[in-house]
């Protein structure tokens, strides 16, 4: 039974990358350079928001990560948070340790972590055995959703998803450019390498053919060394897009809206930011491919975001078999940024489960394009 929250309850909002995660994490600052970013960019605008809406509020900042960070050649600066927030600096190296201090002191909390080496799950699971009301999606939504191998098979068959194969499959076949090419559609437009694991497009590799992605194989020694921990997947053509939902832990969903995402695959895979509001005139179509995607994902709760594709130069209303999602994101995504800005500060009371009364009007948003990006 889930615990009643007071009218107005102290809120702490916890970011992995800059609140202690980063400075224990195998992963170098520079691979993480745009979800460092992202992860600014969310801390700022969701603590400002509930700020402006009288919510006292606190976060844990780790004074290492931020020197670090502001040392860097490509120079992410942090995003300033507004001084009404509570800020708590690391005192020690046990930094999930403190955060569960900082929780066990509010009455709700929000978790900004990525899903790199399960390490969103590990949080969430940790706070939860100590008692804390946790805003987010069940351990078994976490899973499904953050195991890109896994989420393949969890999609109902009426939900198109690229074909998914592990590196370790393909590697124990006996010709691997004849299978893959054998696979392919007249969508396909080059292959993607990624981690099963990973977050936003860390790690991302785009290949126009088989052969060079093969040879990448070879030489990766972070995919050869756990090739069962990496897939490749068509890259399909497309407009690449976002969905952002507010879920409730009745099962219940609100789609928020649509935005485009801006995609650079040069060298390594980018996500850039986006614009939006776009396809505000399908919102029954985007609506019905949300109840789809989660109808064999249950237990979500809280901000959910899914990536998709829709198609290019597409005339008139799309059509649900056109959409194509890509994965599901179980925690708060850059997106906010957006969205903040076209429903208010009060979105903010919605990620947290806070704004039952509050109608999100998608079809009223305006019509001129806001851009939002990452740094």
């Amino acid at each position: 039974m889930a615990t009643r929250r007071p009218a107005t309850p102290r809120i702490a909002v916890l970011e992995y990358l800059c609140g202690g995660g980063l400075s224990h994490s195998a992963t170098p600052m520079a691979t993480l350079r745009t979800l460092f970013a992202e992860g600014m960019g969310m801390l700022a605008a969701i603590t400002s928001d509930l700020t402006k809406c009288q919510i006292e509020v606190t976060t844990v900042l780790d004074r290492t990560v931020l020197e670090q960070a502001e040392s860097q050649p490509y120079g992410a600066h942090f995003s300033p948070l507004s001084e009404q927030v509570n800020i708590v600096f690391l005192k020690t190296n046990d930094w999930l340790s403190e955060w569960l201090s900082v929780a066990g002191n509010v009455d709700v909390t929000l978790v900004i972590a990525p899903e790199i080496d399960n390490e969103l799950l590990r949080v969430v699971e940790h706070f939860r055995a100590a008692g804390c009301d946790v805003q987010v999606s069940s351990s078994s939504f976490i899973t499904k959703t953050s195991d890109k191998a896994v989420f393949s098979r969890s999609l109902p068959a009426t939900v198109a998803h690229p074909k998914t194969w592990l590196v370790s499959e393909i590697l124990n076949q006996a010709n691997v450019v004849t299978n893959l090419d054998g696979d392919t559609s007249s969508r396909t437009n080059g292959w993607v390498l990624k981690s099963r694991d990973g977050a936003g497009c860390c790690g991302m590799s785009w290949y126009s053919n088989v052969a060079d992605m093969t040879n990448a194989i070879g030489i990766r020694d972070d995919v050869r060394n756990s090739p069962d921990r990496w897939i490749l997947q068509p890259w399909l053509t497309g407009e690449h897009a976002s969905l952002a939902v507010l879920c409730d832990s009745s099962c219940s969903f609100t789609l928020l809206g649509a935005c485009s995402q801006r995609i650079d695959r040069s060298e390594h895979v980018t996500y850039l930011g986006g614009s939006g509001p776009i396809l505000r005139h399908d919102y029954k179509i985007l609506e019905e491919f949300v109840e789809r995607i989660l109808s064999g994902l249950s237990g979500a709760n809280g901000w959910i975001g899914v990536d998709f594709l829709y198609p290019a130069r597409c005339v008139g209303s799309i059509r649900l078999d056109d959409l194509v999602v890509m994965e599901v994101n179980p925690r708060l995504t850059t997106s906010y940024l957006a969205y903040r800005q076209w429903y208010g500060p009060e979105l903010a009371l919605g990620v947290l489960g806070l704004a039952e009364d509050r109608e999100w009007n998608y079809s009223a948003l305006p019509q001129s394009p806001l851009e939002f990006t990452v740094d």
